[in-house]
């Protein structure tokens, strides 16, 4: 596997100073396999946004890996989703769980919307 590593100096929430050591890999999910990337995956430096030139009001796509203090980690899955059995749907509830981690729960929805309506579906 091709894990991509920095040390990053930062400080905890009580203002005292920490090194840490961020770790990033990707895997590709097909029918019943997981695999990791071929190549390393790069981190993301500062936050991107679906529109760069109007990020007051744009989706941020992407958010910054480097953030020195983290107390849980990110799990960002880029996928499609299907309507069950064919049907057109405008937007699915979605769920995602790695071991006995589970989105959505009472804090968090995952929601995918069409592609031709994305900008206005939240």
């Amino acid at each position: 596997m091709n894990w991509t590593t920095i040390t990053l100096p930062g400080s905890t929430p009580e203002s005292g100073p920490i090194l840490s050591v961020l770790a990033k890999a990707a895997y590709r999910f097909g029918p019943g396999t997981v695999t990791p990337f071929e190549y390393p995956v790069a981190f993301v430096e500062s936050d991107q946004y679906s529109d760069p030139g109007n990020p007051a009001i744009s989706d941020v796509v992407a958010e910054s890996d480097m953030t020195a203090y983290k107390p849980f980690t990110d799990i960002v899955v880029i996928g499609k989703a299907h309507a069950p059995k064919g049907r057109s749907a405008y937007h699915l509830d979605c769920s995602v769980a790695v071991g006995p981690l589970e989105r959505p729960s009472a804090y968090t929805a995952i929601v995918c919307c069409a592609r031709e309506r994305w900008d206005g579906c939240r």
